[in-house]
């Protein structure tokens, strides 16, 4: 089976049912740097201000996902991944402060290719996309979850780094200096077979946008036909949606793509 879904009173990373936990959609030490004391304001992509809502901390549950993962894939498992995310994100925001390409941070010998440093980067989104899956009850690849809590050194993230659009649309307009966002689950689609060919997410702190989604095997592909047509009849109908009521390049761009191509 080349992928796996849990029902929400188990782990969405490995299927435990035991000291279930919150998983933060964007990380609580990240929102604690980026916003310090200043009040955090949680809403809606496109939301009015009314339909905003006053975090009562980093740790409130409007900032988690609603499923959950168990304590050992928590700690033990994702622990390393999430602190050199944490020592990644540091030299990003600096490069990206400074003018400089945030992708050169992996010219640097502690982030060279296969090393421990660069596949916890790695592990660390492939663990918020497993989430943003689960999330919506779809199916997630085995061998992405799998990598994501280090049973397998198999990275097939796909990561850009940018400036983040309404960031720096927010700043020169309006003078904001704190901003965090996460862009749920975007599904990638072929407008003519309505195939099911990516998963997409994006995760933003601050001026900083990263954009990481996972291309579907065929393999992959002919399972999701076979074991999971109700997941596909959804994305399809998403697809059919997109494709009858294209978002603007703006919106496009907003989640960290550039056409309407392939979406």
């Amino acid at each position: 089976m080349y992928f796996q879904q849990f029902p929400a009173t188990k782990c969405c990373l490995c299927g435990n049912s035991k000291n279930l936990t919150g998983e933060h959609k964007i990380k609580a030490a990240a929102l604690r740097r980026e916003f310090d004391k200043e009040p955090l304001m949680v809403g809606v992509s496109g939301a009015s201000n009314k339909a905003m809502k006053l975090a009562q901390s980093s740790n409130s549950k409007h900032l988690k996902f609603k499923v959950r993962i168990c304590e050992t894939c928590n700690t033990s498992r994702t622990q390393q991944a999430d602190r050199e995310f944490d020592r990644f994100h540091g030299v990003v925001a600096q490069q990206i402060k400074n003018n400089q390409d945030p992708l050169s941070v992996f010219s640097s010998e502690l982030y060279s290719e296969r090393a421990d440093a660069y596949l916890n980067i790695f592990r660390y989104f492939a663990k918020l996309l497993c989430c943003h899956i689960a999330e919506v009850a779809g199916p997630i690849p085995t061998t992405l979850a799998e990598f994501a809590i280090g049973e397998n050194s198999l990275n097939r993230i796909w990561l850009e780094i940018r400036d983040d659009p309404i960031f720096n649309h927010a700043s020169l307009s309006f003078g904001i200096e704190q901003y965090a966002a996460h862009g749920g689950l975007i599904i990638y689609g072929d407008k003519n077979t309505k195939e099911l060919n990516a998963y997409h997410s994006t995760l933003t702190i601050g001026a900083v946008q990263y954009v990481f989604y996972i291309r579907l095997e065929t393999f992959e592909k002919e399972e999701l036909q076979k074991r999971y047509p109700d997941f596909l009849a959804c994305c399809k109908a998403k697809i059919e949606q997109a494709e009858s009521n294209p978002a603007s390049d703006w919106e496009l761009s907003q989640v960290g793509l550039k056409n309407n191509n392939d979406v």
